[in-house]
């Protein structure tokens, strides 16, 4: 099984480091975000990547210590049908069918002032 995802690297603090995970690094781009945030940069790098199911839990506790406040998240699915949304301080894991989790994630988002464009997990 595999866990695929992606992360925002200017959405990470200063001195944080990813080392002691095994992950595949499978695409990096530079995008233009059409309608940031007005604490985030226009242009961000997008490391899309793949790791072992059994990281999960590891790498959600470790971007929630390492995501940047306010407005960022990272996320990343699962084969199981699990979807991970992790926060500075908060993560959310729930199936593809449960909307009562998906919608709490969405408005959790709102409140940190994520702009809906971007809440597309």
């Amino acid at each position: 099984m595999t866990l695929r995802g992606a992360i925002i690297a200017e959405s990470l603090r200063e001195g944080f480091a990813l080392e002691d995970i095994e992950f595949t690094v499978v695409g990096l781009r530079r995008i233009r975000v059409a309608a940031p945030a007005e604490s985030q940069p226009q242009v961000w790098t997008l490391l899309q990547f793949e790791a072992a199911d059994e990281a999960a839990d590891y790498l959600a506790s470790r971007l929630q210590d390492g995501l940047l406040t306010p407005g960022w998240y990272a996320n990343f699915d699962q084969d199981t049908d699990l979807k991970w949304v992790v926060f500075p301080g908060k993560t959310y894991r729930y199936r593809c069918d449960d909307s009562a989790v998906h919608n709490d994630a969405l408005a959790y988002a709102a409140r940190l002032g994520i702009p809906e464009g971007q809440r597309d997990w």
